[in-house]
């Protein structure tokens, strides 16, 4: 992603929760994260089309 260093530990994440139940083999668990702030959230999905191609996806 193209969002900066410094950006990202700036960021407020009030809570994250991984998917219930066991991963499985090869792939990697999803992620549900609330962010404090509005503008964090849209900051991170304007960059999602960055990871198309990846192990990462931004809903």
């Amino acid at each position: 992603m193209k969002i900066t260093k410094e950006v990202v530990e700036s960021m407020q994440i009030e809570r994250v929760h991984r998917s219930p139940g066991h991963p499985t083999p090869g792939k990697t668990r999803s992620i549900v994260a609330k962010f404090a702030f509005f503008k964090d959230r849209e900051a991170v999905r304007r960059q999602r089309m960055e990871l198309k191609g990846t192990n990462f996806n931004v809903f």
